[in-house]
């Protein structure tokens, strides 16, 4: 998980849910999106590049960072019409 909230935030919702995740990157980690390093050092750290990954991400934000990053973006927009999704 790549979010632009708070480690303690970030770290209370995946308790409360229950999210079976280890790696979760926040803020604190690196600059927020849509600052693509967060994005990189993933694919740095999965030894894949960055153009054979696709981020799955439901705001702008996120597809700015996969661009930003030169990976693939998908958005999620849970049936809402966004302006951006083009």
């Amino acid at each position: 998980i790549v979010t632009r909230n708070s480690l303690a935030a970030s770290a209370m919702k995946v308790t409360q849910n229950n999210i079976a995740i280890d790696h979760v990157l926040t803020r604190e980690h690196f600059p927020a999106k849509p600052a693509p390093d967060a994005l990189l050092a993933i694919a740095t750290q999965w030894q894949i590049h960055p153009q054979h990954i696709i981020y799955v991400g439901d705001y702008l934000y996120d597809i700015q960072a996969a661009n930003n990053a030169g990976m693939i973006a998908c958005l999620i927009n849970h049936g809402i019409e966004r302006d951006y999704q083009h």
